[in-house]
This record gives structure tokens, C-alpha cells and sequence, in this order.
């Protein structure tokens, strides 16, 4: 008996390996698509000093200046050796700034954004990402210069998980 035999034969079989793979897709999804720029939920590692010093705060730090007037980036941690490394950086351009500020005054008068398309092009263009010590910051977009960025790689040659607060 063939495959199409059986799933004929067998339909709540077929529904529920549907749903399953589903499911699986969509976590697959959820967890590639984790690193790819500042976190929206949660705790993140916030930096200042290009990576120097780093502390837990909110996502919303990134749209701010931190305590010293720079601008904030998120620092994304990962455990080398023993030792908690900051191995990349990601922020929002200042043009995303303004549009993340001007989302937030809508959302508090309980505005609908009439910017929805640009809120869209933000991981892609609005983001940038650099190492520590790097003298420029790259753009999202740039997918090949990204790569050489992310992920980070210890000096041992090993692939550390991203360490969250």
C-alpha cells in the first residue's frame, strides 16, 4: 500500500502529522529568527562604551541615551572560557529612533501608526551591527558584511550560545 493509500485511509493520522509539522516549522522559525537584532520582549544587555560594560535593561533602552548621552546598543553576551564576552552590538539607526519615538507618542494617545510600511523595513534597513572596537557600524542589509559579524565564534574556535539576563 502506497503513501497516498494510507493518508486516504487514515485522515485524523494525516491531520495530526500536518499539525505537527506546523508546529515545528513555526518553532524553527521563532528560533532563527531570535538573533537577528535587538530583542522586543524581556531583558536584554544594553552598552553605551562599545561594548566595555554591559547590564541588564528593557528593549526600550535602545531607543534612548544612556546614562553617560551616548546612544544605546544591544550587547549581545556569549560565555568564552569562563568569562561573559560581548561578541557583536546591534542598534537602531537614528532614523529608526525617530520612527520608534513617533510609534510610542501614537500608541499613547491610541493612535493606529500611519507608518506601518517603514515599521516593516526596520530589521532589514533601520538596524546596524558591529564587534567591539570596530570603527564602523554595518547596516542589517548588508548581508555579507553581517555574516563575518554574526555568530560569534571564541577565540577556541567554538559557537557559544547567545547568554540572555
Amino acid at each position: 500500500m502506497g503513501i497516498r493509500e494510507t493518508l486516504e485511509k487514515k485522515k485524523s493520522l494525516s491531520m495530526v502529522a500536518a499539525v505537527v509539522v506546523l508546529v515545528g516549522s513555526l518553532i524553527a522559525i521563532f528560533v532563527q529568527a531570535r538573533g537577528s537584532g535587538p530583542s522586543i520582549g524581556g531583558s536584554i544587555y544594553v552598552t553605551e562604551d562599545d561594548g566595555k560594560t554591559f547590564t541588564p535593561a528593557s528593549p526600550k533602552q535602545l531607543i534612548g541615551l544612556g546614562k553617560n548621552g551616548q546612544p544605546m546598543a544591544e550587547a549581545h553576551v556569549f560565555m568564552c572560557g569562563g568569562k561573559q564576552v560581548v561578541g557583536y552590538m546591534t542598534r537602531y539607526t537614528p532614523d529608526s529612533v525617530k520612527l520608534l519615538m513617533e510609534v510610542q507618542a501614537d500608541r499613547d494617545v491610541a493612535q493606529k501608526p500611519g507608518n506601518a510600511a517603514k515599521l516593516a523595513q526596520i530589521p532589514f534597513r533601520g538596524m546596524e551591527i558591529k564587534k567591539p572596537g570596530q570603527a564602523d557600524w554595518v547596516s542589517q542589509g548588508d548581508t555579507v558584511r553581517v555574516a563575518r559579524i554574526r555568530p560569534y565564534v571564541c577565540p577556541d574556535g567554538t559557537r557559544p550560545p547567545e547568554i540572555l539576563p
